[in-house]
């Protein structure tokens, strides 16, 4: 309450504010495709007043739009909103979360996640571009899965079916797909290339090992040692320096049908 009326500029602890229900039933009538149309109404304007254009040097780096999606959750309840006559619960957005599973102090309780697609320009400012309610049906994790789990499910699942959402709404706009590990898959990787989307995934230990493997190889060859490599000596104010190898690996297979770049 305190933190609302601050951000609101209001002084008055005497101000009351609607029930928690009264705000769920009213959001509850929102359709979420409005909502969507609006965010890309809003990025439409910004594209059609030159916005991007006339700042395209801060905000499009390569002249390329940087999209990211980041999973997350709201709406907590310690017992369903929304039951038929058994007390079930009867909401399709509402995931059961269990904790302490099989214990004395085992809790359950439910959550609705979302997945938000955002533009992400250079020193942190984002443009949200759709955000993606998951049911429950959707999610095919045990609930006693980790959040981090939870977040990756989403994101995931979500992106198969907003990325091609997205890719209609922005036609032929040059974009380029941030992510981290997680994306580094061939389904995703392949999605990308049949959208004419460019992908820069960040690929951490245990993604990808067939890539792995095959880089590892190149990289004993004298020929890519001699042609697929750079060296760089930094020098630092104090005096020290820094040595930096750069490798790069062209068209290693990904899988059957697919092929990516390596740095």
């Amino acid at each position: 309450r305190t933190a609302i009326l601050k951000y609101l500029g209001l002084n008055d602890e005497k101000i009351s504010f609607p029930h928690r229900t009264v705000i769920n039933d009213s959001l509850a009538l929102i359709d979420a495709d409005d909502t969507n149309e609006l965010l890309i109404h809003l990025f439409n304007w910004a594209k059609r007043n030159k916005i991007f254009y006339n700042h395209m040097e801060t905000l499009l780096p390569y002249n390329q739009f940087h999209v990211c999606c980041d999973g997350f959750s709201v709406h907590k309840y310690s017992t369903p909103h929304a039951v038929n006559e058994k007390r079930e619960n009867i909401c399709p957005y509402c995931l059961p979360r269990t904790r302490n599973k099989e214990k004395e102090n085992e809790v359950t309780y439910w959550v609705h996640c979302f997945v938000n697609v955002a533009i992400v320009f250079p020193g942190g400012l984002q443009l949200p571009l759709y955000v993606y309610p998951l049911k429950a049906s959707q999610i095919q994790l045990e609930a006693s899965a980790s959040d981090d789990e939870l977040k990756q499910e989403c994101e995931i699942q979500a992106a198969k079916i907003i990325l091609p959402i997205l890719k209609e709404k922005l036609g032929k706009l040059s974009v380029t797909l941030l992510t981290d590990s997680l994306y580094a898959n061939e389904p995703i990787i392949k999605l990308c290339e049949n959208l004419g989307w460019d992908y820069l995934i960040v690929r951490q230990e245990g993604s990808l090992k067939t890539v792995k493997r095959k880089c590892d190889e190149l990289e004993k060859s004298v020929f890519y040692q001699q042609s697929y490599q750079a060296h760089e000596t930094i020098e630092l104010k104090n005096g020290n320096t820094v040595e930096r190898t750069i490798k790069w690996f062209n068209q290693v297979a990904l899988g059957k049908e697919s092929y990516t770049n390596v740095l």
